[in-house]
């Protein structure tokens, strides 16, 4: 009997410590240009990316080789006038991580036109401001030929 209730109190144990494992485990946003995740004008999360696919191989109309796993974000900036500021996007990737941030217009695709990116080195912080009156896709991706090619980040949306 005591026997039982040891290996029962070991189970329960070991199940405890997985369920408390897997709710520290980032979010993870599989999305892509097909079905990219719609972000609020406010939101702050934590992500990886390596849950994700090299859905753009070219990033920035085509001119910058992809060499890590992208998450891809469709912005629903607050309703403002055409050319207004309506924010800023931060990414913080993770100590040793170069992720880089784009923001793209139009139908999110491998050659979509993108505005702006920016990539400020490993675990840097990363910030763009967005305009209103268009639509935006926000890329993370991993630009750098140096490793680790994917890893754990922070995205957060701040409207003006």
């Amino acid at each position: 009997m005591i026997i039982i209730r040891q290996t029962i109190s070991l189970m329960m144990r070991t199940t405890a410590g997985i369920i408390l494992w897997l709710a520290m485990l980032p979010v993870s946003h599989a999305q892509t240009c097909a079905a990219p995740l719609q972000l609020s004008a406010s939101t702050s999360f934590t992500a990886s990316t390596c849950n994700g696919t090299i859905d753009m191989p070219f990033i920035s109309s085509g001119t910058l080789l992809n060499h890590g796993p992208d998450l891809v974000y469709e912005l629903a900036p607050p309703q403002t006038g055409p050319g207004t500021i309506a924010g800023t996007i931060t990414l913080q990737p993770e100590s040793g991580l170069d992720l880089a941030l784009f923001l793209c217009t139009g139908k999110c695709s491998t050659y979509a036109t993108c505005l702006q990116w920016i990539d400020s080195g490993p675990g840097n912080l990363n910030t763009l401001t967005f305009f209103g009156g268009l639509q935006l896709f926000a890329v993370v991706a991993h630009p750098s030929e140096v490793g680790p090619m994917c890893g754990n980040y922070s995205l957060q949306i701040t409207p003006n």
